[in-house]
């Protein structure tokens, strides 16, 4: 009975309280083992709480995080008294009035939180034990502190605070933001970089794992980039020359419509042009394991894709055979 369960919620990384309480009906034995797994393992979702009008799941809440459950807690735009979280695993206060910076204390060591358009925010350091950080439109200008945080949001930022320091960070998304020299941020595993009108010179990158420069309007040499596992360039308009992203594994151009030549891509495994209607000529793409060509509209030819496992068309005048 306990593995059953436990191969059960195996298949969720969350689990909402309903699922929770379906244990009720197992023995003592079962239900301890499977509560001890999911304190371990699983992240209890309580979904969007009225913290002033809701007090039956507030107590909910903090009942189950003071019994050491993972609580996910969304209270986006309430009104509340932070003091009373500091056991949460996982909490949303994005819009959230009623602490100042003094009182982020609390929270010092929650895993995951988001204090996105949290403008009373001015200093963070506070925090730094947690792990996954949002700070969506924040005023903040010193992240130093943030010695152990692995995934870190700074969208919306106008100047982009110093990042040195921070030695584990994995994750950054610096999204919208003005940021035009890429040279520090070489070593980070995964990075966010789109909407920033600022960026040219992404060679520093070319060691990035997962880069995602989507809608970067002025973006046109991605030569560098060919080491990259997994790359975004979607509505990137001034890239023309793709030839040497061929070692790329997953590599989206969407809406791309200054490329026409993708005859250099046939060893990309996963491979989305979607939207590239300067495309005609896909013979060289027989190689590749995914592919869309949806709204592609001058590609009449796709008799040598035979060979490809996922192959997505839209355009009922292509010649198959």
């Amino acid at each position: 009975m306990v593995l059953e369960y436990t191969c059960l919620l195996n298949t969720f990384r969350f689990l909402e309280l309903k699922d929770l309480c379906s244990l009720a009906g197992a023995n003592s034995y079962t239900r301890r083992h499977t509560l001890e797994y999911i304190k371990r393992e699983i992240v209890i979702h309580l979904g969007v709480i009225d913290w002033k009008k809701e007090p039956k799941a507030r107590f909910r809440a903090l009942e189950l995080s003071n019994r050491g459950f993972k609580v996910q807690l969304n209270l986006v735009g309430s009104h509340i008294d932070i003091s009373l979280l500091s056991r949460i695993y996982d909490l949303n206060l994005n819009w959230c009035k009623g602490f100042e910076n003094e009182d982020l204390i609390h929270l010092q060591n929650v895993h995951s939180l988001s204090l996105d358009y949290c403008n009373q925010i001015t200093d963070v350091l506070v925090l730094k034990n947690v792990h996954t950080l949002s700070l969506v439109a924040c005023k903040i200008t010193d992240v130093s502190g943030l010695e152990n945080v692995h995934h870190l949001s700074l969208r919306h930022y106008e100047r982009i605070p110093d990042l040195k320091n921070l030695k584990y960070l994995k994750e950054l998304d610096l999204s919208c933001s003005s940021i035009s020299d890429v040279s520090a941020l070489r070593h980070i595993h995964t990075l966010i970089l789109s909407y920033c009108p600022n960026i040219v010179d992404v060679s520093p990158l070319k060691h990035v794992h997962t880069l995602i420069l989507s809608h970067c309007s002025n973006l046109e040499n991605v030569s560098a980039l060919g080491g990259v596992h997994t790359l975004y360039l979607r509505e990137c308009q001034k890239i023309k020359d793709v030839s040497a992203l061929g070692g790329v594994h997953h590599l989206e151009l969407r809406y791309c419509e200054n490329i026409k030549d993708v005859s250099k891509l046939g060893g990309v495994y996963h491979l989305d042009l979607e939207g590239c209607n300067g495309i005609v000529d896909v013979s060289a793409l027989g190689g590749v394991h995914y592919l869309n060509l949806t709204s592609c509209y001058r590609i009449t030819d796709i008799s040598a894709l035979n060979e490809v496992s996922t192959l997505i068309v839209d355009n009922y005048n292509i010649k198959t055979k």
